[in-house]
């Protein structure tokens, strides 16, 4: 009877123990997605501040060009087309119909013509 009780106990402690592993598995796994998301999230929030600076950096470029400001248009281009180079892996997923390489070669077509001037 010793044995049997002492038996019952180990495998109530064993059963116990498996149940508390098996919830802190849960936890962590729990734990790392929460973690993933947010950091996805901050990911997308930081491109989609550097897609409106982008956006503003065209519409300066624009400016430029019609008012032949070709020193501020060249440096904008050059400003514009490293923030498609730091972020354009953000900018694909925000705006994934625009043709990012296009636009980059237009930015470089837009800085070789006016940087030299």
């Amino acid at each position: 009877m010793i044995k049997n009780s002492n038996f019952k106990r180990i495998n109530l402690v064993q059963n116990f123990l498996g149940v508390k592993v098996l919830l802190l598995i849960g936890l962590i796994a729990i734990g790392f997605n929460v973690l993933y998301h947010r950091n996805q999230t901050e990911k997308l929030s930081l491109s989609q501040n550097n897609l409106k600076k982008f956006n503003l950096s065209l519409e300066k470029i624009e400016g430029y060009i019609e008012s032949k400001d070709w020193v501020k248009a060249c440096k904008k281009s050059q400003e514009a087309e490293q923030l498609i180079k730091k972020y354009g892996f953000g900018f694909k997923e925000i705006e994934p119909n625009y043709d990012w390489k296009e636009i980059s070669k237009v930015l470089q077509i837009v800085s070789r013509q006016f940087c030299r001037s």
